[in-house]
């Protein structure tokens, strides 16, 4: 007898959705996803949905299936939130910029940073560098070379914009050279990191949205 692979694919899908504590925090498999049935991706779509209020982690996964869903829920929430709540929800903004191409979420992600948990630094800095598409985003991220007071964001920041203009940490060509200018990024004079930042090639291929 055959598997229906999309039954399995479902179960599979339950036991993330059902998942508590780091296993929870790895977040869904896009694979798994993908393979569900249409019935049970409206499922799938409800469950997230409602997620998506509590448990941020909920709205990639969401974005995926349904992105005009998942735009009406971060409406949503942007509503519905207390606003001290918002100023901590960069996902947010960031996923409404990314599947609109408004630049008010941008500006609104960006905003954020302020009022975030240490914890939360990382999480934000790589969905700014996923979003140098936004010009909000790419001028702010710019200026965190001067402001940043966080270590792991100041590096974020530095690597994130290199990358993006093809001098990539990962890429045996400009490794060399990714990382000497990081380092005057992250630790040169406000001279030097001007310098740096005025040299860099234009922007590499949009990283935008997909709305």
């Amino acid at each position: 007898m055959s598997v229906d692979m999309s039954s399995v694919a479902y179960q599979k899908f339950l036991s993330e959705y059902s998942a508590t504590g780091r296993a929870k925090l790895d977040g869904y498999t896009h694979a798994w996803l993908l393979q569900l049935s249409e019935d049970e991706k409206e499922q799938a779509i409800a469950l997230l949905s409602e997620e998506a209020k509590s448990f941020y982690g909920a709205i990639e996964p969401l974005a995926l299936l349904a992105p005009n869903t998942a735009v009406k829920v971060l409406k949503d929430i942007e509503l519905t939130k207390a606003p001290d709540i918002l100023r901590q929800s960069h996902p947010v903004y960031f996923w409404l910029w990314k599947l609109t191409g408004d630049e008010s979420y941008a500006i609104k992600f960006v905003e954020c940073r302020p009022y975030l948990e240490d914890y939360d630094i990382p999480s934000f800095y790589s969905m700014g560098g996923q979003a140098l598409a936004s010009e909000a985003i790419d001028s702010w991220m710019q200026g965190a070379i001067f402001t940043e007071a966080d270590p792991v964001g100041l590096f974020a920041a530095a690597k994130a914009l290199l990358d993006d203009r093809g001098i990539r940490f990962d890429e045996p060509a400009t490794k060399e050279r990714h990382r000497a200018l990081r380092k005057v990024l992250t630790s040169g004079s406000p001279e030097q990191k001007r310098e740096v930042l005025a040299q860099l090639p234009p922007r590499a291929a949009s990283n935008g949205q997909q709305g």
